[in-house]
Parts: C-alpha cells; sequence; structure tokens
C-alpha cells in the first residue's frame, strides 16, 4: 500500500485565500509522486462562491476532483473543529 498525506483546508469566507494555499501545497508537493499528497478543501461557507473558483482552478491546473483534490461543502458553518473533522 502506497503512503499519502491528507492535507485538510478549511475555508469560511476566504476562496481567494484557499487558491492561493492550494497553490502553494501542490507546487511543493513535487517531491512526492503524483496522487501521494491529496489536498482536501472543507467549505464551511457556502455561499461565498469557493466551489466555481475551484472548479476554475481544477481546470486551469489540469486536476480531477475526486482523485486530485477532494471538496467537501458543509450546508452551514459548523465549527472550526467539526469542519476538520468533515475533512
Amino acid at each position: 500500500m502506497k503512503d499519502k498525506v491528507a492535507v485538510v483546508i478549511l475555508n469560511y469566507y476566504s476562496a481567494h485565500d484557499v487558491l492561493i494555499l492550494l497553490e502553494l501545497v501542490l507546487n511543493n508537493a513535487r517531491t512526492f509522486k503524483k496522487g501521494e499528497i491529496i489536498p482536501i478543501v472543507v467549505n464551511n461557507s457556502p455561499s461565498d462562491g469557493t466551489k466555481r473558483l475551484l472548479k476554475d482552478f481544477l481546470v486551469h491546473y489540469e486536476l480531477e476532483e475526486g482523485n486530485d483534490l477532494f471538496y467537501i461543502e458543509s450546508p452551514k458553518n459548523v465549527g472550526y473543529a467539526r469542519g476538520n473533522n468533515l475533512g
């Protein structure tokens, strides 16, 4: 079994910051093989446009949701601890 690293990124009305962080994670993951680092974005603010920005990000970087990155949308703000647990 191949070891993997999950990076949980919790968002609350900071979609642009999430994209910057994702870019940093993916650019610094070059020492790992494809699929060994899996970013998980948990959106605690579903009305802030994160989902649309993330889809554009995936297209730009030729990534695939569910393989290269996971996106979880909470129906409401569930707080820091529960949001991280979702991831």
